[in-house]
């Protein structure tokens, strides 16, 4: 029974492992957040961006990068929420490769981060 239940769990962790990456960022996950219940999320002109590039454990080369607008979460007139913003995804870039590595590279006219 023990030999049993061992191949079970590896068989999801080798499963996982394989799906994971394809759910998610090579280098980060960007995800976006939410207000509390009650609050209106508010749209402002604030956009963040984020960029990593990292080696993957396959020896190959990744970058991701993210961009959010930010929104303020409101009830009645006023900030609600515990911090009072959120993030909110508005674009994201993920490549891969052999070689060489990547960079994050600053793109001055449109002023957020992209991989190179």
């Amino acid at each position: 029974m023990r030999r049993r239940t061992m191949l079970v769990v590896a068989t999801v962790l080798s499963i996982v492992s394989v799906i994971a990456p394809l759910l998610a960022g090579y280098c980060m996950n960007c995800v976006s957040g939410h207000c509390e219940s009650g609050c209106t999320a508010v749209p402002t002109s604030y956009v963040v961006s984020y960029c990593v590039a990292c080696q993957l454990p396959d020896g190959s080369f990744a970058c991701t990068a993210c961009d959010f607008q930010i929104y303020y979460c409101v009830r009645e007139g006023y900030v609600c929420s515990s911090p009072p913003y959120i993030y909110v995804l508005i674009y994201e870039e993920n490549k891969r490769q052999l070689y060489p590595p990547f960079s994050c590279v600053w793109v001055e006219s449109i002023k957020r981060y992209r991989c190179q």
